[in-house]
């Protein structure tokens, strides 16, 4: 049977997705989960989600006082699939995130569907289908993959409404994207961007609609700001690590040369300078207190040496495509990393041209790694927005030039 007889491939496609993502989770990550000594539950979310779960709030079982160090959208969800299924077996989360990681797949679909064309759409899905950093994230106890989620989810409804503005759209889009803010809070500003985003395209009429989904992400977002204020006495807007974030990458910066494949020592470096920012307080690098104290030694000294804050941006604009934990894996995802981001923009200039409906999705992707750039690069960070950047690369090889053209397979 021709693949252009079967109707439902996506499905098809999302279907071998959650068990090619069962396999791993459920049969080879406990075969390799102790020689490669891996932690199932590294960022402690898993743990703050067991305590959701037992009624003893939104804390750390090693702490005894609530956190402000984690946005609430993953650990609550963790916790809500805890309470449906009777069990704080981490299984259930690698079963659900096998799931999410599918769904994302289809959102891909999709995407690429609205802006090119079902056959475009089937070869996107595919590649983001089997492409391992999506896989890998879906075996622990990791954000990563329900961000990729609602970033993707997110790029879908934006681009919808950036063609055809509408005061339900916009609703949604400023729930979904609030959402997603309260997951992780890099897009914190984005919302900011769509009124030029708007404007650009609909002039007045964008302006409106683009004040519609900011207010109403920032509606959502606030509640927790509140809880974070009565918690800590201090505004933190979704959680610290900010200040952090920007202390590691001024190390991992200055360490670059030194150690380019592996973002450990580096790591320890900053932990050392964090805890000396810090001596004579209480505070920690996780707390309100202490993340305030980061931010604002950071400012100090790099206002000082402006030529600095250029390099060390530089150099985590890099390392936010490839580096992780040891040489082997940070090689690993140079190799399927920078081709992709070649090819995105070896294309960018085409697509931008002639196909207007993709550029929200092109400000994403800018203002992610860019805003990333000015903070911490690690290949990590760049996981989110990879499926929108291979949605970008399908549709330029296989819209826009003759090796791809033929419309005969699908």
């Amino acid at each position: 049977m021709k693949i252009y007889e079967i109707k439902n491939i996506s499905t098809i496609i999302a279907l071998f997705a959650v068990v090619l993502a069962l396999i791993f989770s459920l049969i080879i990550f406990p075969i390799i989960q102790q020689p490669l000594n891996l932690n199932i539950d590294p960022d402690k979310n898993g743990d703050l989600s067991k305590n959701i779960f037992a009624g003893n709030g939104y804390i750390y079982s090693d702490v005894d006082k609530p956190t402000v160090d984690r946005g609430p959208v993953y650990p609550y969800m963790i916790a809500l699939l805890f309470t449906v299924t009777g069990t704080t077996d981490y299984r259930v989360v690698q079963i659900f995130q096998a799931i999410l990681f599918a769904a994302t797949g289809l959102l891909v679909f999709f995407i690429v569907k609205y802006v090119s064309s079902s056959r475009t759409a089937v070869y996107a899905q595919i590649f983001y289908t089997l492409h391992p950093m999506f896989i890998w994230y879906t075996s622990r106890v990791w954000i990563e993959t329900t961000h990729t989620f609602l970033i993707t989810l997110t790029a879908y409804i934006l681009i919808r409404v950036y063609h055809k503005l509408s005061l339900p759209g916009t609703i949604i889009l400023g729930i979904i994207l609030g959402l997603t803010i309260l997951t992780k809070s890099i897009l914190i500003v984005f919302p900011i961007l769509l009124l030029f985003l708007f404007y650009f395209k609909w002039r007045k009429r964008g302006i409106i609609f683009g004040l519609v989904t900011l207010i109403t992400a920032y509606l959502i977002i606030l509640p927790w700001t509140y809880r974070n204020y009565i918690v800590s006495n201090e505004i933190v807007p979704v959680h610290t690590s900010l200040g952090l974030n920007l202390i590691q990458g001024d190390a991992l910066a200055n360490n670059w040369l030194k150690d380019p494949l592996s973002n450990m020592s580096s790591w320890y470096i900053g932990d050392v300078k964090m805890t000396h920012i810090l001596k004579g307080t209480s505070a920690s690098p996780q707390d309100a207190v202490g993340d305030k104290i980061l931010v604002v030694n950071f400012i100090d000294e790099n206002l000082k040496k402006p030529h600095y804050l250029l390099w060390r941006t530089l150099i985590n604009s890099i390392t936010f495509w490839y580096l992780s934990e040891s040489p082997v894996k940070s090689i690993f995802l140079a190799l399927i990393q920078f081709p992709l981001l070649i090819l995105f923009i070896f294309g960018l200039k085409r697509i931008w041209k002639e196909l207007s409906t993709v550029i929200p999705l092109i400000w994403m992707i800018l203002y992610f790694s860019v805003v990333h750039s000015f903070i911490i690069g690690w290949a990590r960070y760049s996981v989110p927005i990879v499926p929108l950047i291979l949605s970008v690369v399908v549709i330029y090889f296989f819209d826009y030039t003759k090796i791809f053209r033929s419309k005969s397979v699908i």
